[in-house]
């Protein structure tokens, strides 16, 4: 079951009763991203107002996830050194606009952030 906790250990909060797995806060904070029940839902951090996020997401939602800066995209890949499908060790990279309504397959790899723009 997912929880957070504030950064001094105090105030720990179930996100939810079922399964699932934290996988990023919003870029707002307002709300966590978890996988659920092989989709992806939102909660508010103090565990109220889940919602289905995206219904049918790849890899049954098994993913490390990071959102853009501006907030419009996330990326997402299976975890570095789990097997896919595909094959293993190497997952598939997708990038999936911030409101779930399109995703793309980007090509193969693991782990994906973004980073900040240079020069």
């Amino acid at each position: 079951m997912p929880y957070v906790i504030d950064a001094d250990g105090t105030d720990l909060v179930r996100l939810r009763e079922g399964p699932g797995v934290a996988l990023a806060w919003t870029p707002d904070g307002g709300r966590v991203l978890l996988s659920a029940d092989e989709r992806f839902v939102s909660v508010r951090p103090d565990g109220t107002g889940e919602r289905v996020f995206v219904e049918e997401v790849p890899e049954r939602g098994r993913l490390v996830v990071d959102w853009s800066p501006d907030g419009d995209w996330i990326v997402m890949s299976s975890p570095h050194g789990v097997s896919t499908p595909s094959g293993p060790a190497t997952g598939n990279i997708y990038l999936m606009r911030a409101d779930g309504s399109q995703t793309f397959h980007l090509g193969l790899g693991t782990e994906p952030s973004w980073r900040p723009e240079s020069g």
